[in-house]
C-alpha cells in the first residue's frame, strides 16, 4: 500500500482506520492526539527511519543526494541514505518538527511509494554528526542499517534486513 502524507489527516479530519497506527508511529505535532496542529517550534530532537519502493532509476541517485544534502543542511538535519534493488532506506535526524517538514517532503516525492516508517523516537545525541545525508556505500554504513534491523523485533525491521542481504544476494 502507498502511504500518502500523513499530515493530510490531522485536525480530526476522516482518516482510513488502517491509518491510525502510522500515525501514532510518526508522532508529528499535527497527528498527536490533542494538539491542533500548531507549528510551534520544537528541541527535541528524533530519529526516524523507513523504507520505500524506489521509483527512479540509478542515475537520479546523485540527484536525490546533492539535493538531501543542500536540504537538510539548511534544515540542521543529519542521516544517512541506503539505495540498491529498487528500495531505499533512509535515517533521518534532528530537530523533530523538521523531521516531519522532510516526511512530508518525501511523503509527496512520486519518485517513492510503500512508505514504511520503521522507528520514530526522540533521541540524545546525533548517530550521523555532520553528515547531512550521507550515502551507504559502505560497509560501516551497511552495517549500522543491518544493526539497526537486528535489533527491533518489528516485522518492518525484519523486511529491511531482507531487503538488505538480498542485495548483497544480487550484488
Amino acid at each position: 500500500m502507498t502511504v500518502t502524507c500523513l499530515h493530510l489527516w490531522h485536525n480530526g479530519a476522516d482518516k482510513p482506520a488502517w491509518l491510525a497506527p502510522l500515525i501514532s508511529k510518526l508522532h508529528c505535532s499535527p497527528c498527536v492526539p490533542g494538539t491542533n496542529g500548531s507549528s510551534s517550534r520544537s528541541t527535541i530532537m528524533r530519529r526516524l527511519i523507513y523504507i520505500s519502493r524506489s521509483l527512479t532509476d540509478a542515475g537520479d541517485l546523485a540527484s536525490i543526494l546533492s539535493s538531501s544534502i543542500e536540504r537538510n543542511g539548511r534544515a540542521g538535519l543529519t542521516g544517512m541514505l541506503w539505495a540498491a534493488n529498487g528500495w531505499f532506506a533512509q535515517v533521518l535526524e534532528g530537530d523533530a518538527e523538521q523531521v516531519d517538514v522532510t516526511m512530508k517532503r518525501i511523503c509527496d516525492d512520486q519518485r517513492h511509494a510503500n512508505i514504511e516508517v520503521l522507528l520514530d523516537r526522540p533521541v540524545a545525541s546525533r548517530q550521523f554528526g555532520n553528515w547531512s545525508m550521507r550515502y551507504a556505500d559502505d560497509d560501516e554504513a551497511t552495517a549500522f542499517m543491518i544493526g539497526f534491523a537486528l535489533s527491533q523485533s518489528t516485522p518492518g525491521a525484519q523486511r529491511l534486513y531482507d531487503i538488505i542481504v538480498a542485495s548483497f544476494d544480487q550484488a
